[in-house]
């Protein structure tokens, strides 16, 4: 069991050095610095489709606020006239 302890342990050190050696701060670097312009990109066009959407909606309820005003004083008006909604004849 021991020859097996001592083997692992050998093959462990030898995989961590290889890795230590492969690995490039420089190119570690240049990575994550990539990664984070692609991420800040993306934020970017999701927070300018956001705002578009924002607008749409904004617009939207504008639209319906100047209809709902309409029927309103279409109900106002029939109101007025004891429900009915056309003029009597004399």
């Amino acid at each position: 069991m021991n020859l097996l302890d001592r083997l692992s342990r050998l093959i462990r050190a030898n995989l961590n050095d290889l890795l230590r050696r492969a690995e490039d701060p420089e190119k570690i670097l240049e990575q994550a610095l990539w990664d984070m312009k692609e991420a800040l990109k993306e934020a970017r066009e999701q927070v300018a489709a956001a705002m578009a959407e924002g607008k749409r909606l904004e617009r939207e309820v504008e639209s319906h606020l100047k209809e709902a005003d309409l029927w309103e004083e279409k109900a106002k008006e029939a109101s007025r006239r004891g429900g009915r909604t056309w003029p009597r004849r004399p």
